[in-house]
């Protein structure tokens, strides 16, 4: 049995009664006017003709075939292909109720373990709804693929799904954006959660404690982490005992237990023990090299409970928050439904002012947002001409 059986085994097992059978999430009707299309990259879909071939929601060829290359260099047909065929039954993805009609795979058959991610059907998907801007295309091929995605066995990040639910903000079906997003938060509450690091690591710890139980021992093991705040870095590199009946070991603190691990850059893992093993740690010596060090596991597990790191490993932490601290800026953008709804009217405004305007109109799109950010007098002037021709300017 290998040790993606043992996963799915121990998940199935532990939480049966927990674990929802998969529903897939249907397109509500249309409440609203379909929006225009409106191109927003020059990297347009176009019908190739070209063929994938999926197995289980596997890629295991495509049409045409450079037999010259592996599957894997020659993939990119798989990704501008207008045609998938899905366990024998061909598929139109230039066609929206051909879409509609893709039966989701149930990867119950896959030999070997885990599939390799850009070969996924859901990868390969996601990947063609990011240029997809057609609204009746879109629609129906995002839904779609956000239900294969969480059949896939592969684990889909946050931002992963949200690629979907952005691009129907961006091209105007706001609405469907909406409804998708809130069904996936629905079924995968941890996952899309607003804190989803968090919200991770306390399903990470859940994960560990069930795989514990799995194999039947009693011990947890918190290892060594390199970056970590003054609050976690007491509870590190240590073994517990997770009932607290061998008195070698800690006892799993209800502060861990209750809180769900801890909140910081910190890992667990169900741990077997056996007499005389050992624990790592990392020391660093004046140049910042590390090194690792083989410890007793129970000696080390019972040292005091104190802030013991270096101050390498203290600078060390403030660097990864610091790093931490921009990427989560950086995610809070792009998941700022406002953000694309903005960026959509805006676009829907300059192609107006296009078609209404010629010569007047900026030159670009870039250019046009480069005036509107600016409020220069330019954009004055324009505001007021695209007004005379009926057209509604919405400020930033």
């Amino acid at each position: 049995m290998g040790l993606f059986d043992i996963f799915k085994k121990s998940i199935s097992s532990t939480n049966q009664n927990t674990i929802p059978a998969f529903q897939e999430i249907l397109i509500p009707e249309r409440s609203e006017p379909q929006p225009p299309f409106i191109p927003t990259s020059k990297e347009q879909i176009v019908a190739t003709g070209y063929e994938a071939y999926y197995k289980n929601g596997v890629l295991y060829n495509v049409n045409p075939r450079n037999k010259r290359v592996s599957l894997d260099e020659d993939r990119q047909t798989a990704y501008d292909a207008q045609y998938i065929v899905l366990n024998n039954v061909k598929y139109d993805l230039e066609d929206a109720n051909s879409i509609a009609s893709i039966v989701v795979p149930r990867y119950d058959d896959i030999k070997g373990g885990m599939p390799h991610t850009t070969f996924d059907l859901g990868y390969i998907l996601k990947m063609r709804v990011g240029k997809e801007e057609r609204p009746h295309l879109a629609v129906p091929l995002a839904y779609k693929t956000a239900n294969i995605m969480m059949a896939s066995p592969i684990g889909w990040q946050k931002k992963d799904y949200y690629r979907l639910v952005v691009q129907l903000w961006s091209i105007g079906e706001i609405a469907y954006g909406d409804y998708l997003l809130q069904e996936l938060k629905a079924r995968l509450p941890v996952v899309l959660a607003d804190d989803e690091y968090r919200a991770g690591n306390k399903d990470v710890f859940r994960r560990e404690l069930n795989m514990a139980d799995y194999f039947n021992t009693d011990y947890l093991e918190i290892p060594h982490e390199t970056a970590v705040c003054e609050e976690c870095a007491p509870y590190q590199n240590r073994v517990y005992c997770i009932s607290g009946k061998d008195n070698r070991f800690p006892k799993l603190p209800d502060f861990i237990i209750e809180n769900k691990g801890l909140h910081c850059n910190v890992r667990y893992y169900s741990f077997i023990y056996y007499e005389g093993r050992k624990i790592t740690k990392y020391k660093f010596n004046k140049n910042g090299d590390v090194k690792e060090v083989e410890l007793d596991a129970i000696a080390h597990s019972n040292r005091p409970f104190i802030d013991d790191r270096s101050t390498i490993e203290k600078q060390k932490y403030l660097e990864w928050k610091e790093h931490n601290d921009k990427r989560l800026e950086r995610e809070e953008r792009y998941y700022d439904r406002n953000n694309w709804i903005e960026k959509y009217n805006s676009r829907y405004e300059y192609y107006q002012i296009v078609n209404k305007l010629g010569e007047k109109a900026p030159k670009s799109f870039d250019g046009y947002m480069k005036m509107k950010r600016g409020n220069t007098a330019n954009y004055q002037k324009l505001v007021v001409l695209a007004e005379k021709q009926g057209i509604i300017i919405n400020n930033l």
